[in-house]
C-alpha cells in the first residue's frame, strides 16, 4: 500500500511539474485562434491515404477543397474527390452557420443530384475516411464551451490543453461526442493533436497535424493531418499544394457549380 502510494505521489508531482496553470480561458484561446488563422479564401489539394490497421490493406484518394469566409462566423466549403475514377465528382458542400448546426449536402455523381445531411446522418463517416460530417464542419465557437485544462509539453514547445464540451444533448447527438481535448500550441495558435470522445467518455480516435508551413504573418497550415480511430482505422492527408486568399467565385459554392461538373475542373 505504501508503494502504492508513494508510486501515486511521485506520478502526481511529475504531472505537475510538466503542467502549468492557463493564464487565458479557453474561450478567449479559442477566439484569438479563429482570428490568427482565419483566411478570406484558400484552395488546396490533397493527397489522401485509408488504412485498414487490421490487415494493412490501403486506399489512395485525391481530392480537392476550396473554402471561403464570410461576415458574422459564416463560411462555405466544398470538398471534392479529382481521384479514383470510380468517386471521382462526389462532392460535400458546407454552409457553416452562426449558433446552428452547418448546412450539408451530398453531391453523387451517379444520381447526379444533391442529398441534404440531416442532423442524425452527420455523425456518420465520410467515404470511407475517418472523419464524420461533422468533423467536416470545421470549429464552431458558439456551439461549444471552451475551459482551458492546462498547459503541457508538445514536442519541444508548449501547448494549451483545452477541453470542448458541446452546449446542449442536441449536438452531442449530432457529433457523437461527449467532448473533444485540443492541443492548441502556445504563440502560434495552432492545434496540433485532437482527441475525441463519445458519448460513453471513451477514447474514440485522435487527429495529429503536421509539418507546418507558414503563409502569411502568423498565419500557418498543416501539410500532414493523420486521423486514427485506435486500433481500426486511419485516414492519412498530405497536402501537395495549397493557395491562400485568391479570390474564389462564388458560383463554386452553388448546386449548379456541381451538378454540371465545373467542381473536378
Amino acid at each position: 500500500m505504501r508503494i502504492f502510494l508513494s508510486l501515486n505521489l511521485l506520478f502526481t508531482l511529475f504531472n505537475f511539474a510538466h503542467s502549468g496553470e492557463c493564464k487565458k480561458t479557453g474561450q478567449k484561446i479559442m477566439e484569438k485562434q479563429e482570428k490568427k488563422q482565419k483566411v478570406d479564401y484558400e484552395v488546396s489539394v490533397q493527397n489522401v491515404i485509408l488504412e485498414d490497421l487490421k490487415n494493412g490493406v490501403k486506399e489512395a484518394r485525391k481530392l480537392r477543397r476550396h473554402s471561403m469566409d464570410l461576415s458574422e462566423g459564416k463560411q462555405k466549403t466544398l470538398t471534392s474527390f479529382l481521384e479514383p475514377n470510380d468517386i471521382k465528382g462526389t462532392a460535400l458542400l458546407n454552409w457553416k452557420n452562426k449558433g446552428r448546426s452547418d448546412d450539408q449536402w451530398l453531391y453523387l455523381p451517379a444520381l447526379r443530384k444533391m442529398q441534404r445531411i440531416a442532423s442524425s446522418g452527420k455523425r456518420k463517416y465520410f467515404m470511407g475516411t475517418d472523419f464524420t460530417y461533422s468533423d467536416l464542419e470545421g470549429e464552431n465557437l458558439s456551439n461549444y464551451d471552451y475551459k482551458c485544462l492546462n498547459t503541457k509539453k508538445c514536442g519541444k514547445k508548449t501547448c494549451y490543453v483545452i477541453e470542448a464540451i458541446p452546449k446542449n444533448k442536441d449536438k452531442v447527438n449530432e457529433t457523437g461526442y461527449s467532448k473533444r481535448v485540443l492541443e492548441v500550441r502556445k504563440k502560434r495558435y495552432t492545434t496540433v493533436k485532437v482527441d475525441y470522445y463519445d458519448k460513453k467518455g471513451k477514447l474514440l480516435k485522435s487527429l495529429k497535424n503536421s509539418k507546418w508551413k507558414k503563409y502569411g504573418k502568423g498565419l500557418w497550415r498543416a501539410k500532414k493531418s493523420v486521423m486514427t480511430r485506435h486500433g481500426f482505422h486511419e485516414t492519412t492527408m498530405d497536402t501537395t499544394d495549397r493557395k491562400v486568399n485568391k479570390k474564389i467565385e462564388d458560383i463554386t459554392f452553388t448546386e449548379r457549380y456541381i451538378t454540371k461538373g465545373m467542381h473536378t475542373r
